[in-house]
């Protein structure tokens, strides 16, 4: 009977393999976890996309976004206002600062409660209050009266002669934009008031005469403190009107 000698393993290579293989797994898990990027000099920077929730108009993302780069001129920075979204590509040290940054500036604004109190000069009618709801930055409008046919033309078709109308609004309107910090606010104001004349219109039997007076100005209030915005006349020619405006923080 023959028998064949086995081959032997060298130990060494043994070792030298499992050497190897561990070596291979240890750089495996040390290689950085997550997206990588390049920005300026860091050519293992990571990214990271931030979700606004409040300031997702085009002003405030704006200025967000321009606030990152001043403070991380090393990272790259990319907004979309269509998503409220900024990408931060940049070290570990930037992305904490970008998420501090956009924590103390993503907030909800403040809304303001504000009264306009319409007092008539030597009347003994009761003021009108007018009061409108509006938040820092933004703007509130209030329309009331009524809307008025104009015929500004006419037209050939084949039923005959067709008016073209164009409506007025003839009344109040009133727009407020608010905005500064909830210490000193400021708000720009403009207030229509128009009516019917009885006078006829040199024009034609049908165009009709409307009176109108306008304020437009912008004032800084404090917060509880009644502030005169103006005197108006009466479009109709019955007396004047005293404007004030108070703010007070909406609950």
């Amino acid at each position: 009977m023959l028998f064949t000698a086995a081959p032997k393993i060298s130990v060494r290579l043994l070792a030298f393999t499992a050497l190897a293989l561990l070596a291979g797994s240890a750089c495996a898990q040390t290689q950085p976890a997550g997206p990588s990027c390049s920005a300026g000099r860091n050519a293992d920077a990571t990214y990271r996309t931030f979700y606004l929730t409040h300031a997702t108009d085009e002003h405030s993302f704006i200025e967000i976004q321009t606030v990152l780069r001043n403070l991380l001129q090393e990272a790259r920075i990319v907004g979309v206002h269509d998503q409220s979204a900024i990408t931060v590509c940049g070290t570990d040290a930037d992305l904490q600062l970008a998420r501090k940054v956009i924590s103390d500036l993503d907030h909800a604004r403040k809304s303001w409660r504000l009264t306009y109190t319409v007092t008539r000069a030597g009347s003994s009618q009761p003021a009108q209050r007018i009061v409108l709801v509006v938040a820092s930055g933004e703007h509130a409008e209030l329309k009331q009266g009524s809307r008025l046919p104009l015929v500004t033309g006419t037209t050939n078709s084949s039923q005959g002669r067709d008016q073209e109308v164009q409506y007025i609004d003839v009344g109040l309107n009133l727009t407020a934009i608010l905005d500064g910090t909830p210490d000193s606010l400021q708000l720009h104001t403009k207030i229509e008031q128009s009516a019917l004349s009885d006078e006829k219109s040199g024009i034609g039997a049908q165009d009709p005469v409307i009176h109108q007076t306008v304020l437009d100005g912008t004032v800084t209030l404090l917060p509880g403190k009644p502030q005169v915005l103006g005197t108006l006349e009466m479009p109709d020619g019955s007396g004047r009107q005293e404007i004030s405006v108070t703010a007070e923080p909406a609950s």
